[in-house]
């Protein structure tokens, strides 16, 4: 599976530390400089939070696919969620005995009962929290300096585009087909997205001047 996010997050981690050593004292009260940091910030933010969206789609992915192909096992559960067999049945139903179970061939059940386990387990609400916070965030900065406007239209892009891929984590529909397609595109329109964005903030440099 790929973890597109999970490289894009690292790297604009280390961008955003890099940001935030410029400016201290007085620098660092100056509108624009406040505003670059913020607006890194908020970026930063929307990555990592597609990263943990990346990975519950992914798993949707296989799970999904496996289930159709009835060639997923309760090993393959436990494994992939880390959790143990007493706890994968709580949300799957198998057929069988022992560690190679086969879950039940009913892709639908295994939709529900995934989409049941990151409901419990604080998933789903950690990143329909954070995005939450994101927007709150967005709107804070929606006025930005001249120089940030045109980043600024970005990052608003970047967020609606992850938002489409969140629903693809919480709430799961269509085909695999249409799913896996519709995931892909999206992934690749984030990192497309958040590169350019890379490319057209001003440099934090140059507001100290």
């Amino acid at each position: 599976m790929k973890h597109i996010f999970m490289f894009v997050f690292i790297f604009s981690t280390l961008l955003l530390v890099a940001c935030s050593d410029v400016g201290t004292g007085a620098e660092a009260e100056d509108t624009e400089l406040n505003y670059h940091e913020e607006l890194t910030q908020v970026a930063e933010d929307i990555i990592s939070n597609s990263t943990r969206a990346e990975e519950m789609v992914n798993t949707y992915s296989y799970m999904w696919s496996s289930a159709i192909k009835n060639n997923l096992y309760i090993s393959d559960v436990t494994e992939r969620l880390d959790i143990s067999e007493s706890q994968a049945k709580d949300y799957f139903e198998t057929t069988g005995f022992g560690t190679t179970n086969v879950i039940a061939d009913d892709f639908n059940k295994v939709i529900s009962g995934l989409g049941e386990y990151y409901s419990s387990n604080g998933q789903i609400e950690e990143i329909e929290s954070s995005s939450e916070s994101i927007q709150t965030k967005i709107k804070e900065l929606n006025t930005p300096p001249a120089d940030y406007e045109k980043v600024y239209d970005k990052v608003v892009e970047l967020y609606t585009m992850s938002e489409e891929y969140k629903e693809l984590a919480i709430k799961p529909s269509g085909s695999l087909m249409t799913f896996n397609q519709t995931s892909e595109q999206l992934s690749t329109d984030i990192v497309s997205n958040y590169k350019e964005i890379e490319v057209i903030m001003p440099n934090s440099e140059q507001n100290k001047d």
